[in-house]
């Protein structure tokens, strides 16, 4: 009996160390719920139900806010999966085809969903980073709108020609500040 109850402890132990805990009940995550609300009132529940986890996991990723990533979305795509620009800009987050050949990317995931918000994000982050060091002392408002026109237009609009705001940083910053 001895023996058997050591054997149990013994397994018990052994178990607890080599699996992971189990997640604590989940709350509701209301970056979620807030980002799927807003998609959902837009475009119905299949398109909100299928892009909010991308876009948590992406803005997360890159230390973004899913709400402005949602908005740049909004004001790019209109959450349009094969949205194309007369400039020649891809999927959700109307990316250029030189980022995708960049990152050797294949032309067959381009339009992924998936592949398309993450590298949106990748790209929006470094740009934020960039003014982030070029212009140290910017109030958090104001970085938003040169990062987005860097995005919008590319980092010479805002470090050569000096744009700091545009009509779309414009837009987007309206979108953000109603949440």
């Amino acid at each position: 009996m001895v023996l058997l109850t050591r054997l149990v402890l013994f397994l018990v132990l052994a178990v607890t160390l080599v699996l992971p805990p189990l997640p604590a009940l989940a709350k509701p995550d209301s970056q979620y719920n807030q980002v799927y609300s807003y998609i959902k009132k837009l475009k119905g529940t299949s398109t909100a139900k299928r892009l909010t986890p991308l876009i948590l996991k992406s803005s997360r990723r890159h230390g973004l806010s899913p709400m402005l990533v949602t908005d740049i979305m909004r004001v790019e795509s209109y959450f349009n999966i094969k949205e194309v620009s007369s400039a020649g800009a891809i999927g959700l987050m109307q990316v250029m085809p030189v980022h995708f050949k960049n990152r050797r990317i294949p032309k067959s995931k381009w339009f992924d969903p998936a592949t398309n918000i993450d590298l949106g994000c990748r790209i929006y982050a470094y740009y934020k980073k960039q003014m982030k060091r070029r212009y140290p002392g910017l109030n958090a408002n104001a970085l938003r709108h040169r990062t987005l026109v860097a995005y919008n237009m590319g980092p010479k609009a805002v470090t050569s020609r000096g744009i700091t705001r545009s009509r779309y940083s414009r837009v987007i910053m309206d979108y953000y500040r109603r949440h």
